[in-house]
């Protein structure tokens, strides 16, 4: 375990990291200058737990609206093989929509065609198809 992972592991108390949705992204994008947010997101920590442990547990879960509006869109993202992301992207990058873009679901179990190695599952195998993907798309940058 590298110190970076060990200094993580230390600030979310020992707990599995909790992966990234959309609403923490949001967050994140929505609060750049909020660098506890960021520590504890980049860290993986369970933040409703630790505002538990210091005496400000929320009040009631996440909203059914919340979670219905959060998969609608998780939906229309991966709708397509992705196209509207794709599109969204290469009109941001001012590339060719139709180009060769494509886009790799590195939440997905492996399924036998997602990079990394096939027996790496959960939080450490979206780790590292996420670092194979990398390293296939910009070979020497990695």
């Amino acid at each position: 375990m590298t110190s970076t992972a060990r200094r993580l592991a230390e600030i979310r108390g020992g707990g599995a990291p909790r992966r990234h949705n959309a609403r923490t992204i949001a967050a994140l994008t929505g609060n750049p200058g909020c660098d506890r947010r960021a520590v504890l997101d980049s860290a993986g920590a369970d933040k409703p737990g630790l505002a538990e442990r210091v005496g400000f547990p929320a009040r009631f879960g996440q909203s059914r609206f919340a979670i219905t509006r959060g998969n609608a869109f998780e939906a229309q993202v991966k709708a397509d093989g992705g196209a509207e992301l794709l599109r969204l992207v290469a009109e941001r990058l001012r590339g060719d929509p139709g180009g060769p873009a494509t886009w790799t679901d590195l939440g997905a179990e492996d399924r036998g065609d997602q990079p990394g190695p096939p027996d790496a599952t959960g939080q450490p195998g979206r780790a590292a198809r996420s670092r194979a993907a990398l390293a296939d798309a910009a070979p020497d940058a990695v």
